[in-house]
């Protein structure tokens, strides 16, 4: 079986353009989604959408983003695939449609379609994954998953089904096995594939997760399970780096090399963003997690093993934003408290600023779980003390409105 990273971003790629075959073959290898192998969209964000988290009425859609390639003859930046998005009212991705670039015509054909749905709380419930047939025109169903949940809002289980075509049935293929600790961070996936002759589960893949103590990703390790030794080998393993705004900037990958064993550094990926717009400002597939603030661009390089150095970037991606209007989908436009000191330390007070005088609390970490849900009254003082050191997302609920924003711990 092969390998396919979970890597931040979902890329299909199916056509090639002439700008060094090898090159290209070795992203590839990493970022296609393989028949053989079970797939992690790691696009979805299971919790509430930030969309929801903010009183601004304007946010900004990321709508669709273009990858493009170097071109070492023209040098020039080529068209090569494409990512068109759409969302519900509730800021939910709902669907995205990949475009693969045709050189000879200069146009946009379909490549791959995914729809997502969503349960009563707003978490992804499933993933549909779809193929586009050149001869007949039409979307072919390629793979689903399914997402099970706790009551604390973490993924313990996640199913995969692949489309018969013969029977024109879905056969379950896969399972994940997720693993958290205290403090709901996913720390550990398993995954298993089902004998096709004895139907029977068996352990393949493990990927291991650590974090930062503000809960950001900083390494993902992947190995697979030697069928004659019964032991795990590391196969890859990817670092994340951020800055002072919270930005993921950059993530580097190492393979392994197939005749030493060793993990060697292969590409990396570095991103920029537009400081003036946080995730709360946003409408995106991204998961805050990584994306702190506006995304604009990203390049992708591989590493020179001859003389120990980047070469020059060899993809570029472009993301485009339209402005959303939300005031006739959400209610967040009304401030109904002020919340003090903030950051905080010790305690936060509610000033209520309009006729109400008692609400709902909610808080919730980074990963989504909720931290508190309590009654408070106008002027009330709430312990906050036992709260780790971090950034958290509230909500202050009354019977009409709602008011959601940022509350950091120091």
């Amino acid at each position: 079986m092969e390998k396919v990273l979970q890597t931040l971003f979902f890329l299909l790629f199916t056509t090639v353009v002439a700008i060094g075959q090898e090159k290209i073959n070795t992203i590839n290898g990493e970022l296609n989604n393989n028949k053989d192998r079970h797939r992690h969209p790691t696009f979805i964000d299971i919790r509430q959408p930030d969309y929801l988290k903010s009183s601004q009425t304007i946010k900004h859609r990321l709508d669709s983003s273009v990858f493009r390639a170097w071109n070492d003859t023209t040098k020039l930046w080529a068209n090569y695939s494409k990512r068109a998005n759409t969302y519900d009212d509730n800021g939910n991705n709902t669907q995205s449609t990949g475009y693969a670039w045709v050189r000879a015509t200069g146009t946009w054909i379909p490549d791959w379609k995914s729809g997502i749905s969503y349960n009563e709380k707003q978490n992804a419930s499933q993933y549909l994954a779809y193929d586009w047939d050149k001869a007949t025109s039409q979307w072919v169903p390629d793979y689903k998953n399914v997402y099970s949940y706790n009551s604390d809002g973490t993924m313990p289980q996640i199913l995969q089904y692949d489309w018969d075509i013969k029977t024109s049935q879905w056969v379950l293929s896969w399972k994940s096995i997720n693993s958290y600790n205290s403090k709901g961070y996913l720390t550990q996936i398993l995954d298993y594939y089902q004998n096709e002759t004895t139907l029977q589960w068996v352990l393949a893949w493990k990927y291991l997760y650590t974090f930062d103590t503000s809960g950001k990703q900083t390494q993902q390790l992947e190995y697979f399970l030697d069928e004659k030794t019964s032991e795990w080998v590391a196969d890859s393993k990817i670092e994340y780096m951020y800055d002072v705004n919270e930005n993921m900037t950059e993530y580097q990958v190492y393979n392994r090399n197939q005749d030493t064993g060793l993990l060697e550094l292969d590409w990396k990926r570095e991103y920029t963003y537009d400081n003036r717009y946080s995730h709360t400002d946003l409408v995106s597939y991204l998961s805050s997690l990584w994306q702190n603030h506006l995304l604009t661009g990203q390049l992708t390089y591989m590493w020179n093993k001859s003389n120990n150095t980047w070469d020059n970037p060899i993809y570029s991606s472009t993301f485009y934003y339209s402005e959303l209007n939300t005031t006739s989908v959400n209610s967040l436009k009304l401030k109904l408290a002020e919340i003090y000191p903030n950051p905080a330390s010790e305690y936060i007070n509610f000033h209520f600023t309009g006729i109400d005088n008692q609400a709902k609390f909610e808080l919730f970490d980074l990963q989504g779980r909720q931290v508190k849900s309590e009654i408070v009254l106008n002027g009330e003082k709430l312990d906050v003390q036992q709260l780790t050191k971090g950034v958290y997302f509230y909500n202050i609920i009354t019977n009409e409105n709602r008011q959601s924003g940022k509350l950091i711990m120091q």
